[in-house]
């Protein structure tokens, strides 16, 4: 008999993380004979590997590395649950995630929940901006109409008859699919507040990373939305730097002083993001891929 979930964890070179992600799923509320687990070892790395023999999970080895996309559709493929519950290696899910998940999609189609910043790790300032400021996962559900894979929960019916992630994406696919779910009509979408995860704060290299894949990302799904779409101009670029109003959502024990750093911390990301945007629609163009 098939397990009645399937979680599928992409990972790439963060053995630690996974470690963590795997221990918590070790101590579930739900019985075992629940779920499974499927871990998509992006780029085949052997401590990854290893990692999964101790835990006696499936693992699915993919080399070369090929995107977070691409593997979750392996693990999807390989899925025996009625139900697909997506989560990242390194986040820490509660005892009652896979009980709850369950209960929430006997009832809905595409469901999720809080994914809360670990304040008790973050020492510096990046770490405490990414407190303050991180996935707000209801917001994205309500006025974007996606939830990031960070925390995601799926029946698996609803791939066969939408197609899986859109795997030239290596960021944006979650917002991709999910816009499908939602601009299909007949999909039961759901917030649950009960269906938390925890995630480690990110330092700054690992944010100035997650900045230029999300740029990145937000290219490759314009052109693949309207592929007649043309570059923008550096102008524009510079005036969304300098002009685009930013309406700053802090928690509200934030000091003045903290605000302001916040602040001005997310608008240097926020010209990041720009300048990453404009880099990468050069390259395109220099290769003849974007006219």
């Amino acid at each position: 008999m098939g397990k009645k979930v399937s979680v599928v964890i992409p990972v790439y070179a963060d053995h630690v993380g996974l470690e963590d992600t795997l221990t918590s799923l070790e101590h579930q509320s739900a019985g075992r004979e629940c779920f499974e687990v499927i871990v998509c070892n992006d780029g085949a790395s052997d401590e990854i590997s290893e990692v999964c023999r101790k835990h006696a999970v499936t693992e699915v080895s993919i080399r070369p590395n090929r995107g977070s996309y691409y593997a979750r559709n392996r693990g999807i493929e390989k899925a025996q649950g009625e139900y697909i519950a997506f989560v990242d290696a390194d986040i820490m899910v509660g005892k009652n995630w896979i009980k709850t998940g369950i209960s929430e999609l006997e009832n809905h189609d595409y469901v999720t929940g809080p994914v809360d910043i670990d304040a008790s790790k973050a020492h510096t300032w990046t770490e405490r901006y990414e407190v303050a400021t991180a996935l707000n996962m209801k917001r994205f559900l309500e006025k974007d109409h996606f939830a990031p894979t960070a925390n995601l929960w799926v029946r698996k019916a609803i791939f066969s008859e939408l197609s899986m992630f859109d795997e030239r994406l290596r960021s944006g696919g979650d917002n991709e699919f999910g816009q499908r779910v939602y601009r299909a009509g007949k999909f039961r979408i759901h917030y649950s507040e009960e269906l938390r995860v925890v995630h480690p704060p990110r330092n700054y290299r690992q944010l100035v990373k997650k900045t230029k894949r999300v740029a990145r990302g937000t290219i490759d799904l314009r052109r693949i939305r309207d592929p007649q779409v043309k570059p923008k101009k550096l102008r524009k670029y510079v005036s969304r730097v300098l002009f685009h109003p930013w309406k700053l959502v802090l928690k509200t024990e934030c000091t003045p002083v903290e605000k302001a750093v916040f602040y001005l911390m997310l608008r240097w990301f926020f010209t990041l993001h720009n300048f990453y945007q404009f880099q990468y629609e050069r390259e395109l163009i220099k290769r003849g891929e974007w006219k």
